[in-house]
């Protein structure tokens, strides 16, 4: 459910209820628990090496951790600004993260073709 922000000035302006946020928060924070515990459970080692190998050189968990910080990023930002109800300011925030993430997309294309 959705519903309008108390801000008089933005009266426009429609946010997910906090209970959204807090919802998506501990559910990351289980999958995060379950990660841990199932690599902490006792496997052979050529097992081990081969699920720490899959995770550190996939490019399917690359893509899901950026999409993962961006959530953190977006939901942070989100989040603030309700509090504060200052929709302005969270525009220039996501302005200059977008920037910035545009910045590191090209730097990092950049690398790319000079080692190929």
């Amino acid at each position: 459910m959705l519903h309008r922000t108390a801000n008089r000035k933005h009266t426009n302006l429609i946010v997910p209820p906090k209970t959204v946020y807090y919802t998506l928060t501990f559910a990351l924070l289980l999958a995060e628990m379950g990660t841990f515990v199932a690599l902490l459970l006792p496997m052979p080692f050529s097992a081990r090496k081969k699920l720490f190998t899959f995770l550190s050189t996939s490019p399917i968990v690359a893509k899901i951790a950026y999409g993962l910080k961006i959530a953190f990023v977006y939901f942070g930002q989100r989040n603030r600004a309700s509090e504060d109800g200052t929709t302005a300011d969270l525009k220039k925030q996501l302005e200059t993260k977008t920037r910035d993430l545009e910045a590191l997309q090209k730097q990092l294309s950049s690398t790319d073709k000079k080692a190929v």
